[in-house]
């Protein structure tokens, strides 16, 4: 890697939806069938979400994270067990990879939303990608969710449907496309209009995670084609 980028995170979202064990739990299990073999993860933060997404059949586990303070914790947490010994902590973004340097999988877990220019990163994470090899992103879905908290925490969108095609860039295939936490949506569209937070608290975190998210792991057989309050896209190199 020819130097890296480096970032502070400035918020307290991280740690806040780290609590949030029953949701990453869920999104856990409808994501792992598409992550195998080496794996990129892109904006690993905290680690809250690797260890809910890696099991021990992968070679080589990339955490990749701008912020100093991340890589730090990232490192502690394999030092320490909490993370397999296969994982691997890096200060930098996808951009600062040698051209060389690819993976069966890369993943953006609430990430590609703090990207810019979306479009540029996909083929970026396509020019690292494996033939065959898959790009996993779990985002925010829907504008007409956009609140004051997504404007504070730097989100420049959340998606759609429409989205998905649009970053369907040269070389890759849309291959899945689905929603997740409908009975979220509502949450979601009761603070987009009514209560306008510009962050959740602790207690809110909880009872979204405590009552919502179980209510969505069934809802979601039935409306999880139609909406949710995120939206996962996986595409495959051809």
């Amino acid at each position: 890697m020819n130097g890296s980028t480096e970032f502070s995170y400035v918020g307290s979202e991280l740690e806040l939806f780290g609590r949030a064990t029953n949701w990453k739990t869920y999104f856990g299990a409808r994501l792992r069938p598409y992550i195998s073999g080496s794996v990129i993860e892109v904006g690993a933060g905290l680690g809250s979400s690797t260890k809910y997404l890696c099991d021990l059949n992968h070679a080589r586990w990339l955490c990749l994270d701008p912020d100093p303070k991340h890589v730090s914790h990232l490192n502690d947490l394999i030092a320490g067990g909490n993370l397999p010994p296969f994982c691997e902590a890096r200060r930098g973004i996808l951009a600062d990879l040698g051209p060389d340097e690819r993976a069966d999988t890369i993943i953006y877990v609430d990430v590609l939303e703090h990207i810019e220019n979306d479009e540029a990163e996909m083929c970026i994470a396509a020019a690292h990608l494996a033939p065959r090899g898959h790009i996993v992103a779990l985002s925010p879905a829907f504008n007409s969710l956009y609140s004051p908290f997504d404007q504070a925490i730097g989100h420049y969108r959340r998606y759609a449907r429409n989205d998905a095609r649009r970053l369907t860039v040269q070389s890759l295939t849309l291959q899945a496309l689905f929603f997740l936490d409908s009975a979220g949506f509502f949450a979601s569209a009761l603070n987009r209009i009514v209560l306008r937070k510009p962050q959740p608290s602790v207690r809110d975190i909880q009872i979204w995670d405590k009552v919502f998210v179980p209510i969505s792991v069934l809802s979601d057989e039935i409306f999880g084609r139609l909406f949710g309050k995120s939206i996962v896209m996986v595409w495959q190199k051809t």
